[in-house]
């Protein structure tokens, strides 16, 4: 599976904020890191971003930054669907 195939394999809640089901996992991509993070294109919130620092990216293996993104993706879903437990 690919990156991006598991991107769109995860599973959201609804936003936390407009109750819509219109959370998309996005990348950021910058010179040396990558971010990953929830956004709700109904209301514009944004999930808590994970990242993957890559500097020096063309000296470490491809697979390596390819399981870090992976990684970063649960996290990123993982925090979108976090809720806080009512007492």
């Amino acid at each position: 599976m690919n990156i991006g195939e598991k991107m769109s394999e995860i599973k959201l809640k609804s936003c936390p904020f407009c109750g819509q089901d219109s959370g998309k996992v996005l990348l950021s991509a910058e010179k040396d890191s990558i971010e990953i993070f929830v956004h709700c294109e109904s209301c514009g919130a944004r999930g808590e971003a994970t990242g993957v620092f890559i500097e020096n990216g063309r000296n470490r293996p491809a697979k390596d930054i390819v399981d870090e993104l992976e990684v970063n993706c649960d996290e990123a879903r993982d925090s979108w669907n976090y809720r806080k437990l009512e007492a």
